[in-house]
């Protein structure tokens, strides 16, 4: 995965609200799993990440079919 869009999913992950972030992780995020934490807590963000980046796409796209359609139903 390339670094940017590694940042773009990982600062998308900081807007995740839904659930906390160990439930995208089988590793567990506690802080006995020692330096694995770090790469298992990675992961978890980067699963949140794109799925926040999804979300806002399909509803971007969403919002701008509704747009269209309502454009083309007042002619």
């Amino acid at each position: 995965m390339d670094d940017e869009y590694a940042a773009h999913l990982q600062a998308a992950a900081d807007r995740w609200r839904a659930f906390p972030l160990d439930v995208f992780s089988d590793d567990g995020l506690g802080p006995d799993l020692g330096p694995e934490r770090g790469h298992a807590l990675g992961a978890a963000r980067i699963t949140a990440g794109a799925i926040m980046s999804a979300t806002e796409t399909l509803l971007d796209q969403l919002f701008d079919d509704l747009i269209q359609l309502a454009d083309g139903a007042g002619r």
